[in-house]
Formats: structure tokens, C-alpha cells, sequence
């Protein structure tokens, strides 16, 4: 973690983690519980292919498109898409806008005369860089538990693990911003002109060295991640050359980034305008080199050059966003009825959103082996649990609402995963590290801290000031209407809402019986408790004991291997 990322969580530090662990169940008997759960992984291969779904589009699939492609969702949301067809719902989904509610803003200090006010548009302020830095990677972790039920935050978070930069190692606040902008405004768009536009991206050209690039002192860095990491990737049958990448090293050679307006811009004088010849993975073609104003079209020589290897790139970016929504392990089956399919409609015209909908509409995507296999990310567990059990985030004031952000990035923090600071140019390894990939995500440190935090929050809350994060359990329960005062259906509800994988009706009633019960067999205990409160709102005592119960429900819920599914 890095010096600023560091600051960022310092405050959170207060968290009583002694207070956490008295809620928490032996953390080697979650880890083996865990290890023991079992997941399709080899036993089993889903041989579906794209052709669109046609079976019944009812609460569980409805469920796995949602728990796929946003970061969590409500009994409300999972009702209303359970109703629609699956071509309803993923166009629903795909339905996505560019615009935010709102912007970074400053936020830790009231007393100061900038409280308040959104700085993306202020221009650079060294002396005030820090505080946007940490701003923005606060929004940016807001945004997880802020979103509309679309896949856009999902695709922000996916093109920026894919176009990795680092927040402190860009170095500029205005330029990440901008950055995360780019990504918005072209996560939906088309992947091609994306690739052309981030490669001349000011914060990518710093993150990879590219403004340091010149004729006179080449640096192969921003050519070689082109290549390798954005476009190309490194599967066998990408076969460019160590003389590839010091020739695009020369096409890039040139680009700066103007200090005031933090744009880049084209310096003729530190251009290579020699003409760059590529190997025969290229086909031996020649970019002509080009002098003065028009060496800047030098660029988009180099991203037609690559596209010209259409079927290399479109299947590389189709396995990482199959690897991304579906599953890690790609076989030789999926590879032939799927990848390849949809690469070769995606290299068509480049289009992002055609290709997502082919794929979420698919009988593929809704293959019984491809739902509840898939770990969640730190950011689809916490996002997941402030919809599903309607989180209490105090946002009274920015200071308030900002510090809300605060635990979600602290969340992400914990284990491995901080918004904005991927561990490189890479991005995450849980997206690329073979064989595990999100088996990452979960080793004996961070499964006890999901489980812990989860409880904590779930229980006594985060204080900020004289509020907290916290579960609304009477909201989390009211949800189910009705169905509430009954143990059995709240049980089996919470559960299809919460759960990657169903559970037996013995470890249901297991929880019902440890939770809602008491201790006891009799659904009655639950249901006049319920019932009572519900006829007198007013009264602490009925609330408490209906509260306490919800509480141990959660605990319940938050310790099972299959919440970590989805």
C-alpha cells in the first residue's frame, strides 16, 4: 500500500478490531468451511453457447444477471427484473448514462473556505493535490455503494483494472480525474477509438512514461503495455516482436502533457519521423513517418496497425470480459462456442455494448454451472450488502458522506483492493493470475475480515460523529413485506437475495432456529415478536427484540461460504 493510500485509511484505524472479533465465529472454522464448499471448478464444464437464452427468466436468473453486473442489489430491484424477459432485462441493465450526480469534492475540513466544493474543474493546485487525491479515490469507492442499477460502475471498475493507472503514482489528481472520466464517458462506446484515445490519455502517458519518450531517448514502456496488456495481450497467438514494440516505442515518441491545462499535446521537435517497417506479424507493414504537426497522426497508424489483427484482439478482450462477468476457466468448448463467436461479431466494428448484451442474453451466461462459482471482489460483497440489507449511510453533511466513502475504500483496502491503486500496470491479479484468479481474493487473512467487517457493520456500525454505517434491520426485513412475519419465508428470502448458491432446507431452518427463534421450534416465537412491533413502532423494547434477532439472522447469513459466491 502506498504512502498516500496509507493516510487515506489512517483515520478508519479507530475501528475497535478486538470489538469485531467478539462477533466472529473461529476464523479456521470459516476458512475450512469455505474450503470445503464445492464449486464447479474442473468437475463439471457449462458446453452452452451464445445463442440467446431460452429457458424460464425468473428470480434466480434475474438474480445472476444482477449479481453480475452491478454491485448489489435490493428485494425491489430483484423483483422487478424477475418479471421481465431476459432481452427486457439486459437491455435494462445496458441502459446506461455517462452523467453522475456529483463530483469529488473537499470535504475534510469545514472551516475551510473550498468545504464542499467540487474541484474537478479548478485546474491543478499543488498545495491542495493530496486532498483531491484522497477526494477522488473516496468518490470513486462511493460510486460502488452509489450506483443506479446499471452495469456502468461494473464497466468503469473493468476498463480501469484493464487501462490500469495508479492515483498516487500518476501524481495529479486532475489528470486521474480526467482519466476516470475517459473511461466513463468510453466504457460503453466503441473499444477501438477507446484504445486510440487512452493512449494519448496525460495521466497514461505519465503512468507509463510516455511524456519521457523521445527520439533522442526512447523508452519502450508505453508501447510495450499498448501491446501486451491493452490490445494484443499475450496468448500464443499474439507473436509480435521485441523490434515491434521499439518501433511503436518510436511512433509514440512526442507526447507531452501542458501544464496548466493538463492536456496532451504533440512536440514535433522530440518526434522520431523516420519510417518504422514491423515484422511479418504485421505483415511487414510500413508506418510512414511524418514531420512537424503531422507526426501526431503517427498514433493512429499504430492502433489501425494493431486492429489489423482483429481476430488477436477482439478475442483478448472478449476472454478478460468472459473472465470478468462468467468464469476464470476458459476450455477448449468455451474457447470454440463462445470466445471465438463473439470476437468475431465484436471485430466487426469494435462495439462495446452489442458484444456485452450477446453475452448476458446468452444461453452460456445462464448455464447452471456458471452461477454461484464465481468469488466476490471485496467491492461486490460490500456493495451487495449495503443493498440487499439497506446499509445506513450518513451523508447529513460532506464530511459525513465522505467518510461513508471512507469505510467502502477501507472495505477494498483490507484485502488487497484499493479503488484507484491497482498493484500495477496489470491491474489486479485476481483478473489475470493463472491458475488461481479470484481464488486471490480469499486466503486465511482476508475470508475472516470479510466475514468480521461484514459482522461489525452488520451489528454495532462505523461511527461517524453522532451516526454510523450500519444495517437498517427493520428496513432490511420490511422489504419482504408480509412475508416477514413469517420465519421460514424471511429465511428463504434473505437468502435467494443474498446468496450465490441455495442452501438446504436443514441449514435454513439451522438459521431460522439460531436466529429468529431463540433457540426454540416454534415459528411463533418470530412471528408475535414481529407482529407486535409492527402494531407499535414507537416501542424500544419490541424493537430491540426484533433487532437482536435480525442480527444473529445476519451473522447467520455473513459466515455462510455461499455469501461469498456469486
Amino acid at each position: 500500500m502506498t504512502n498516500l493510500a496509507k493516510q487515506r485509511t489512517k483515520s478508519l484505524q479507530s475501528i475497535d478490531i478486538d470489538t469485531i472479533n467478539e462477533y466472529d465465529i473461529t476464523k479456521d472454522e470459516i476458512f475450512n468451511r469455505f474450503s470445503n464448499s464445492k464449486l464447479p471448478d474442473g468437475l463439471e464444464e457449462p458446453s452452452s453457447g451464445i445463442i440467446q437464452y431460452a429457458g424460464a427468466f425468473g428470480k434466480n436468473e434475474a438474480a445472476h444477471l444482477l449479481r453480475r453486473t452491478v454491485f448489489g442489489h435490493d428485494k425491489a430491484t430483484l423483483d422487478a427484473y424477475s418479471t421481465k424477459t431476459v432481452t427486457q432485462a439486459v437491455d435494462d441493465i445496458l441502459n446506461t448514462t455517462t452523467a453522475v450526480s456529483e463530483y469529488p469534492k473537499y470535504w475534510n475540513n469545514a472551516a475551510s473556505s473550498d468545504y464542499g466544493q467540487e474541484w474537478h474543474n479548478q485546474g491543478y493546485i499543488p498545495i491542495k493535490d493530496n486532498e483531491q487525491s484522497t477526494s477522488l479515490a473516496y468518490w470513486l469507492a462511493g460510486r460502488i455503494t452509489g450506483h443506479d442499477s446499471t452495469i456502468m460502475e461494473k464497466m468503469v471498475f473493468f476498463w480501469h483494472n484493464h487501462f490500469a493507472t495508479e492515483i498516487d503514482a500518476v501524481g495529479n489528481s486532475i489528470d486521474s480525474y480526467n482519466y476516470f472520466k475517459l473511461i466513463r464517458d468510453n466504457a460503453m462506446g466503441n473499444f477501438k477509438d477507446f484504445a486510440y484515445k487512452m493512449t494519448i490519455e496525460p495521466a497514461m502517458l505519465k503512468y507509463l512514461n510516455g511524456i519521457y519518450n523521445t527520439k533522442n531517448a526512447p523508452d519502450e514502456n508505453h508501447a510495450r503495455e499498448l501491446m501486451e496488456l491493452f490490445t494484443l495481450g499475450k496468448d500464443p497467438a499474439s507473436q509480435y516482436t521485441e523490434s515491434d514494440v521499439q518501433l511503436a516505442a518510436k511512433v509514440l515518441t512526442g507526447w507531452k502533457i501542458n501544464g496548466t491545462t493538463r492536456a496532451s499535446f504533440f512536440n514535433a521537435a522530440a518526434h522520431d519521423s523516420t519510417n518504422k517497417t514491423f515484422s511479418s506479424f504485421f505483415n511487414g507493414n510500413t508506418i510512414n513517418g511524418k514531420t512537424g504537426a503531422t507526426g501526431a497522426l503517427e498514433v493512429q497508424d499504430l492502433i489501425d496497425l494493431i486492429f489489423t489483427k482483429s481476430d488477436v484482439v477482439a478475442q483478448f478482450i472478449v476472454r478478460k470480459l468472459y473472465r470478468y462477468f462468467v468464469y476464470y476457466n476458459i476450455t477448449a468448448d468455451i474457447e470454440t462456442n463462445v470466445i471465438i463467436p463473439l470476437a468475431n461479431d465484436f471485430k466487426a466494428n469494435w462495439d462495446i455494448k452489442p458484444l456485452l448484451k450477446a453475452l448476458l442474453v446468452s444461453d452460456h451466461f445462464y448455464d447452471p454451472l456458471n452461477r454461484g462459482c464465481y468469488i466476490k471482489t471485496p467491492f461486490d460483497l460490500f456493495g451487495g450488502m449495503n443493498r440487499a440489507f439497506k446499509l445506513i449511510s450518513p451523508s447529513s453533511t460532506i464530511f459525513k458522506q465522505y467518510k461513508s466513502y471512507e469505510l467502502t475504500y477501507f472495505f477494498g483496502a483490507t484485502m488487497s483492493l484499493l479503488m484507484g491503486e491497482p498493484p500495477n500496470v496489470a491491474g489486479w491479479p485476481a483478473f489475470y493470475q493463472t491458475p488461481k484468479y479470484h481464488e486471490i481474493w480469499i486466503n486465511s487473512d482476508t475470508f475472516p475480515k470479510r466475514v468480521s467487517y461484514l459482522v461489525y457493520v452488520g451489528y454495532t456500525g462505523y461511527r461517524i460523529q453522532n451516526e454510523a454505517v450500519v444495517v437498517d434491520h427493520i428496513a432490511m426485513a420490511e422489504q419482504f413485506g408480509t412475508d416477514a412475519a413469517d420465519p421460514d419465508k424471511l429465511v428463504a428470502g434473505i437468502c435467494d437475495l443474498a446468496l450465490g448458491l441455495d442452501i438446504s432446507a436443514a441449514s435454513k431452518t439451522t438459521i431460522k432456529v439460531g436466529s429468529l427463534l431463540g433457540g426454540l421450534t416454534v415459528n411463533s416465537y418470530w412471528t408475535t415478536a414481529w407482529n407486535d412491533y409492527q402494531a407499535d413502532k414507537n416501542n424500544a423494547v419490541k424493537k430491540n427484540t426484533v433487532v437482536l434477532r435480525l442480527v444473529l439472522l445476519l451473522k447467520f447469513i455473513f459466515e455462510l461460504p455461499e455469501y461469498q459466491l456469486m
